[in-house]
């Protein structure tokens, strides 16, 4: 589940590519559903500290901004994903 949610950051509108802190709900490939929170921090004009809150673990991650989408890159459980 947390992989499907993180995944779903890399399709974000311009609308989130603000600072701040964001819900996060859904549901996982295996069809759990998910909640917890997002929060971006701006580290330069185009990229992004990522952290998000999910079923009680934290995963860091980095974002870049390209055109109007958020990318972001983690390792969660000693996984790399985009």
């Amino acid at each position: 589940a947390l992989a499907t949610a993180l995944l779903l950051a890399c399709g974000a509108t311009a609308q989130a590519q603000r600072p701040g802190t964001y819900a996060v709900d859904g549901r996982g490939a295996d069809g759990q559903r998910y909640e917890g929170s997002l929060q971006l921090q701006a580290t330069g004009p185009q990229t992004w500290r990522v952290t998000w809150r999910i079923a009680g673990e934290t995963t860091n991650g980095i974002g870049l901004t390209v055109g109007n989408m958020l990318c972001a890159g983690y390792v969660a459980q000693r996984e790399t994903g985009v």
